[in-house]
């Protein structure tokens, strides 16, 4: 019996183990929840196509694993032909690639796609919902006719019309792509739908949200500026440039003495420190305006 499922990057599954007991399981949900997948994620480890598609978006790989436990005697006799030793525990491990690669395992030990589909054939029979109206489809008609044929050589004829009308059918599945992709695209779909509506936008939010990053952008940007030009009025050793300029009027103080044009240049500097003071508390204002 099954008795583990692990699925990791299997479209919308990121990471999954599910786990199962003896007796009936049973997986029920609404549309999106996910069913589907975990069937087509059980199929892939048992050897089905693998759909480069499955593989979630931005992932390289993705992985399924499961575990068998309690295994039939056709089980235990394919593994043998196949060369392994007897176990009680069957561990069957697919990854694929989105290259196309495939590594295949079985207990730990590389196998070919088509080993993994001949223990398939042991493991787990898979039925769709309609599967007792097997009688209705035309293929099975058809070979009930062929059974009641008398003249071969008109069956063969008939035959080969077939499998030409077959490859034509064959062509446009491929065009429009089989149910099962469409079924796991409407899952997908369903499930961005979901989280589109429990995100609850709300008219003109973008633009509010655009408006509060271009104010928070604009106030960092005006903090850098203002940071920037009052290291300008700073020096290394903590004395401003406002105490820079007292210094060097104090310093012509005796010249002014002797050269009253020297007592010019010194008003100027008095003049020039005063008008920086007064910048520099501005900007300082500023800065702590915007630091709030």
């Amino acid at each position: 019996m099954l008795r583990r499922l692990a699925i990791e990057n299997i479209a919308l599954i990121s990471s999954q183990t599910i786990e199962f007991e003896e007796g009936f399981s049973v997986f029920t949900g609404e549309t999106g929840a996910g069913k589907s997948l975990v069937i087509d994620s059980l199929a892939l480890v048992l050897g089905a196509r693998a759909d480069r598609s499955l593989i979630s978006y931005g992932q390289k790989t993705a992985t399924v694993e499961a575990v068998f436990e309690n295994l039939s005697e056709k089980t235990s006799q394919k593994l043998f032909e196949f060369g392994f030793d007897e176990e009680d525990t069957l561990i069957l491990f697919r990854k694929i690639f989105d290259d196309g690669r495939n590594d295949c395992r079985v207990n730990g030990r590389s196998v070919t796609v088509s080993m993994l589909k001949e223990l398939a054939s042991t493991l787990v029979d898979v039925y769709g919902q309609f599967e007792n109206q097997t009688m209705f489809k035309a293929s099975n008609q058809l070979a009930l006719v062929d059974l009641m044929a008398k003249n071969k050589k008109e069956l063969l004829d008939l035959s080969d019309k077939l499998d030409k009308i077959a490859e034509i059918d064959k062509k446009l599945d491929e065009l429009v792509g089989d149910e099962k992709e469409r079924e796991r695209l409407l899952d997908m779909l369903a499930f961005q739908i979901d989280e589109i509506e429990e995100a609850n936008f709300v008219a003109g939010e973008e633009e509010k949200l655009k408006e509060v990053h271009n104010r928070i952008v604009g106030k960092e940007k005006v903090l850098n500026a203002l940071s920037r030009a009052l290291a300008f009025f700073d020096n290394d050793n903590g004395d401003t440039v406002v105490d820079s300029l007292k210094t060097s009027s104090a310093e012509l103080g005796p010249a002014c003495n002797f050269e009253p044009e020297i007592e010019r240049l010194k008003e100027r500097i008095v003049d020039i420190g005063f008008e920086l003071s007064d910048i520099s508390g501005e900007l300082h204002s500023w800065l702590d305006k915007y630091a709030e």
